[in-house]
């Protein structure tokens, strides 16, 4: 049975009793799928298990705390939390805002590396009585030159009274950062890699695969940003008859991109059918969306952007569309997508476009043939869409002098691909929201047939 079953993930909901019969089929089939929990709701479980170094030895004295990933329920109710990268903040203490309102237990390995956590049976199973994945955590102090230190998870759910999982060792590469490149040594046995690169606001800018030991991209999809980035791998195990997925994540280090800003920052967009006060996709602001056309589109509308949480993506058809204005003609170089499976268009007067190239998902996209544009389009699904960033053929500027020993990402030379090992793509919390808008719509549509009665 797969991990994580009662967080299926649906296309967005929005609007029409159409989508809305669609979210309660596919949440049907979600909730039959599930496992049921064989523990008692009144029995005490105790989880334990042995937190070990790259060595072997005995991680003693460390911080470890287990987390009950949120359910349905607690997805429509809005206390969520995306782990990702972030899957050690709530062992912080005092704890940050985001995990103030989650059950969160903590404990702090003995000398031998060991720990153990008890519970109630209930709090191992969902509202429905199906198992519920569970998730325990561990992360290394910082050593010098880290922004954090290495860190385990492992997600899994319980089948027992007494669940002794696996030994949890960690991997504590060394990652080097350099011009369009990031390397580490690799995990004995590891079928891939991911490498999550965040912003000093913990926001995710991107993600990079690699099934090898380094990842070489074009810098200037990391535009200016400046922040952290790890490494990571998953592998599968088994305990008690229990599937359980371990996820390894090297320390996080810094990093400062000297790639600049693209020439596309700032300047406005028009999304079809819809009047922005400012344009999401150029702000540099990578926590804003592009908001879904009005249900009825009649009557044109203006939206704000504000520094919300974005929605999550919503289902649109080919004909959605946004465009960008770049103020004069520009020879497009490279145009960097992010959260869209789009058609990409370059026009000198608005009227005719001509192809550039298409993006799917999070990725990269060099355009076919360069040449003068000064809108470039963008069709598909384009509702949800993050930062969009549009580069031109003008060389890179210099990298600046900086301070102290943050890594640099540099600038490439002018026209370089972002290609190279391994392919882009950003995370997945889009597609977590994506849940939270189908348990909503499984809610309100509970509480209209109760009204109906």
């Amino acid at each position: 049975m797969p991990l994580g079953c009662h967080r299926s993930v649906a296309s967005g909901v929005i609007g029409s009793m159409r989508r809305l019969l669609v979210a309660l089929a596919v949440a049907s089939l979600v909730l039959v799928g599930c496992e049921t929990s064989q523990v008692d709701g009144s029995a005490t479980v105790t989880v334990s298990g042995r937190i070990l170094r790259a060595d072997g030895s005995p991680a003693a004295r460390v911080a470890v705390g287990l987390e009950e990933e949120p359910s349905l329920g607690e997805l429509a109710a809005g206390t969520l939390i995306v782990p990702l990268t972030l899957f050690t903040a709530c062992l912080a203490d005092p704890p940050p805002a985001l995990c103030r309102d989650r059950d969160v237990r903590r404990t702090t390995t003995a000398a031998d590396g060991t720990y153990s956590f008890q519970m109630r049976g209930s709090d191992t199973q969902t509202f429905f009585g199906n198992v519920r994945d569970l998730s325990v955590s561990a992360e290394l102090p910082p050593a010098t030159g880290e922004v954090a230190g290495a860190a385990v998870n492992a997600v899994f759910n319980v089948q027992t009274e007494n669940l002794r999982l696996p030994d949890l060792q960690l991997w504590e590469p060394q990652v080097a950062v350099g011009r369009g490149r990031i390397g580490w040594e690799p995990l004995a046995g590891a079928g891939g890699y991911q490498v999550g690169v965040e912003d000093t606001g913990a926001e995710p800018v991107w993600t990079f695969e690699s099934r090898g030991r380094e990842v070489t991209f074009d810098p200037r999809i990391l535009e200016d940003t400046a922040g952290s980035l790890a490494v990571s791998t998953r592998a599968p195990a088994t305990a008690e008859g229990t599937t359980v997925s371990i996820l390894r994540r090297s320390a996080r280090v810094a990093y400062r991109s000297t790639a600049g800003p693209p020439i596309s920052r700032g300047q406005p967009c028009a999304p079809r059918d819809i009047v922005v006060a400012r344009c999401p996709l150029t702000d540099g602001d990578f926590t804003t969306r592009l908001p879904a056309p009005p249900a009825s589109t009649s009557t044109t509308t203006t939206t704000t952007i504000t520094n919300q949480p974005a929605p999550g993506p919503t289902v649109a058809s080919p004909s959605d569309w946004v465009s960008i204005d770049l103020g004069r003609p520009r020879d497009v170089a490279l145009v960097v997508v992010r959260g869209c499976a789009c058609q990409v268009e370059g026009s000198v007067d608005g009227q005719r476009w001509t192809p550039l190239g298409r993006s799917t998902g999070f990725t990269a996209v060099v355009p076919a043939r360069t040449g003068p544009a000064r809108y470039v389009r963008l069709s598909g699904s384009v509702a949800g869409m993050g930062e969009v960033s549009i580069w031109d053929a003008s060389p890179p500027p210099s990298p600046p002098a900086t301070a102290g020993p943050t890594p640099e990402v540099a600038a490439p030379p002018a026209l370089a691909s972002p290609g190279g090992t391994g392919s882009s793509s950003r995370t997945a919390p889009a597609l977590v929201a994506l849940v939270a808008v189908l348990a909503a719509a499984v809610v309100t549509a509970a509480v209209a047939a109760r009204d109906r009665r």
